[in-house]
Formats: structure tokens, C-alpha cells, sequence
């Protein structure tokens, strides 16, 4: 038993020896099986450098695009796509750790915990950059035939569902517009005219002002003696011939015409013996001579039935002009409504003389007020297109 014992028994300085081959040997198994792995250690921490690389070309708006079917420009890799990537590397990682025995594992994991790192750096720098970036508007994709204009917060951009308000605007009466338009109405309402019913007139309010009145109102705008006669134009009075166009010359027709053109935006076609109206100096058309001329040799009378007018103010929009006037009638004697009612008349004594006069000032809270309107036509100018009574 005891030679038995010996034969296995070896002196204490050969173990020592074998002990450390042995350990020398599982050192070097070690080492080679850590050098066969350095290819796919490297291979991990490249990886890792990648994924951060790529993900900080992504946050910094530096990374190359690609092109979607529907022609917009989008990131090679999304975030969804780099969250996976790194679970994958994550997965190979801890297999490789697996794959090593205990005695090795903590350098190993060592190594590799450093590539994983890397990683959730990069993807924690890259969320943290795409905040801040989408704050901005930055590397947003933008929808096909939309305008980053049109992407802004809608607080920001204008309310196209709404036509623009048609907002009214208050107009000197010294506008030279105001005092052109007002101009050229001068005559309506003189005692010798066919426009004291002017205000009262049905058509007038609708804009359709009758041709006699229109032929008025414009050669009412001419010099107070016309021009030189084309021809010469006789009245007979009792036995006697008079050429009236030595005393009161003529007014052309094509200067009616672009009067009222100008004033009503219409094209009228004279006709041989339209007239002004019915009335002491009204003027007659002569076809042959295109010419107006008057076929009376004068009027007389005194304080004669007329209409008096005060321009009051103006208002303008996009498209009108409004003009806003007080109106009345009456005499020297006497102050009325345009329809002619009575508001007030001259107080005499017995014997015929003057009390009190009637002045209009005295009584402006009665007198009637009118609003014009003038619309722009094709042209831009402003035309004649209604006329209504302001309700007090």
C-alpha cells in the first residue's frame, strides 16, 4: 500500500513546476482566444462608433438623404432605426460575453461595455439634438406643394377664409376727387332747369337719371356763352327773325356726350331736337350741325323757386366714393323740403314789410339730407350709381 501511494507521489519542487505549466497553458489558451476575438471586439466598438457617427450626422443635419417616392428628401437611418440597431449590437455583445469562460469575462466585458457606451451616448446626444431641432422647424419634412411659409403656427398667418373688410374711410370735401365729382352736379337744381324734381325723382335713386336730365347736368358744366355756331339758328318772335346763336352761341354734341359719359359712365346717341328740357333756355339739338343751341330769345322773373345745396362731408371705400349733402327749396320768401312741404317762410307786418327773413342756418336740424354714391368703373373712374335720403 505504501509503495502503492509512492509511486503517485511527486517531490514538491516537480509540482511546483507542472502547477505553473499548467497555468501557463490556460494563460495562453486565454490569450489566443482573446486574440482570435480582438477582429470582432474591434469589430463592436466600430460599430458603436458608427451608429454615433451616423446618429450626430442625423441631430446636426449633416447626414446624406435619400429620395422617397413621393420626391421629398428623408434620413437614411430614423431613429426607430438606430434604437434597433443598438439592441442588435446590444444582443451580439452579451453572446460573445456568454461564449468566454468566467475566468476571462470581465475583461472582455470590459471592453465591450465600452462600445455600448459609445452607442447610447450617441443615441442620447442625437434625441436630445432632434428636440431641439424639431423646436426650430429644422429637418422637418415638408408635405409635396407646401411652403415653409405656409408650415408657420397659424397664429402667424393671415385668415384666408375671410374677404378682406370693406372698411369705410372719411374724405376731406377739399379731396379733389370730392370737389371734381361735386363740380360737375353744379347745376342741378337751378331755377331754370328740368332737376328741381332731381331728388325726388324714382329713377335718380336707382342711378337711371333720364337723358333730358343728363343732357342738363352736362351742358349745364359749359361756359355761360357756348362756343362759335357751326350754322345759324333763327327763332322767329311776332314778326321778326333772330339768329340766337350771335347772342348765346351753341354747346357741341360730343362735348354732351363725354359729359355724361364722365359723369354717368353712359353712351348716349343724339337725336335731332333732343332737348335740356321744358323750360326758359333750354338747349335744342341740331343733328346736322351736332350742336346745341337755344331757341329762346331770354328769361326774366325774380326770386324764382330753386334748390339750395351744402356739401357736408365724404366717405370712400375699395370701390365707392360717397358724398353727403344738405338739400332744401324755396324762394326769397320761403324755406321747404325738396318735395316742397313748407318748413318755414318770411314773417311781414301789415303793411307789407319785413319781420324776419328765412335763413336756413336757423333751421338745418329740418333740412334734408342726401348720400351720393360714385362706383368705379372699368376704367377706374368714379360714375354717378345712386342717390338715397339719410333718415335722421
Amino acid at each position: 500500500m505504501e509503495n502503492k501511494n509512492k509511486q503517485y507521489e511527486i517531490p514538491t519542487g516537480t509540482r511546483l513546476e507542472a502547477e505553473k505549466a499548467k497555468n501557463t497553458a490556460q494563460d495562453e489558451k486565454f490569450f489566443q482566444n482573446l486574440e482570435a476575438n480582438v477582429d470582432e471586439i474591434e469589430n463592436e466598438a466600430a460599430g458603436g462608433a458608427k451608429i454615433e457617427e451616423t446618429l450626430e450626422q442625423r441631430a446636426t443635419g449633416e447626414e446624406k438623404y435619400g429620395v422617397a417616392s413621393d420626391g421629398v428628401k428623408k434620413p437614411l437611418i430614423s431613429e426607430d432605426d438606430a434604437r434597433e440597431l443598438l439592441r442588435s449590437e446590444t444582443a451580439r455583445a452579451n453572446q460573445r460575453v456568454q461564449s468566454i469562460s468566467a475566468k476571462n469575462r470581465k475583461t472582455l466585458v470590459s471592453i465591450i461595455v465600452v462600445a455600448i457606451v459609445l452607442c447610447l451616448a450617441g443615441l442620447g446626444f442625437v434625441l436630445m439634438m432632434s428636440s431641439k431641432h424639431d423646436d426650430k422647424g429644422v429637418n422637418k419634412p415638408v408635405e409635396p406643394g407646401v411652403s415653409e411659409e405656409e408650415k408657420k403656427d397659424p397664429e402667424e398667418k393671415p385668415d384666408l377664409s375671410e374677404e378682406p373688410k370693406n372698411e369705410l374711410i372719411e374724405v376731406t370735401i377739399d379731396d379733389p376727387e370730392v370737389q371734381e365729382l361735386y363740380r360737375n352736379l353744379r347745376h342741378i337744381g337751378q331755377a331754370y332747369s328740368s332737376t328741381l324734381d332731381f331728388y325726388t325723382d324714382e329713377g335718380v335713386r336707382k342711378g337711371n337719371v333720364s337723358k333730358t336730365m343728363m343732357l342738363d347736368i352736362a351742358l349745364g358744366n359749359s361756359a355761360e356763352k357756348g362756343d362759335k355756331c357751326k350754322t345759324e339758328h333763327y327763332i322767329e318772335s311776332g314778326s321778326e327773325s333772330f339768329e340766337v346763336g350771335e347772342v348765346f352761341g351753341c354747346r357741341r354734341g360730343d362735348e354732351a356726350r363725354e359729359m355724361i359719359q364722365e359723369i354717368f359712365g353712359k353712351e348716349i346717341k343724339l337725336e335731332d331736337g333732343d332737348t335740356t328740357g321744358d323750360y326758359c333756355g333750354a338747349w335744342k339739338y341740331d343733328s346736322a350741325s351736332d350742336e346745341f343751341y337755344s331757341p329762346n330769345l331770354g328769361c326774366g322773373g325774380s326770386c324764382l323757386y330753386a334748390l339750395g345745396r351744402e356739401l357736408k362731408g365724404a366717405e370712400r371705400d375699395s370701390e365707392h366714393l360717397y358724398i353727403y349733402e344738405t338739400v332744401y327749396g324755396g324762394t326769397c320768401q320761403t324755406l321747404n323740403h325738396v318735395n316742397g312741404d313748407l318748413i318755414a317762410e318770411m314773417e311781414l307786418d301789415e303793411n307789407g314789410v319785413m319781420i324776419k327773413g328765412v335763413d336756413p342756418a336757423d333751421y338745418e336740424d329740418q333740412l334734408d339730407q342726401f348720400k351720393w354714391t360714385f362706383t368705379k368703373n372699368a376704367e377706374g373712374n368714379y360714375v354717378f350709381t345712386g342717390l338715397e335720403k339719410v333718415e335722421r
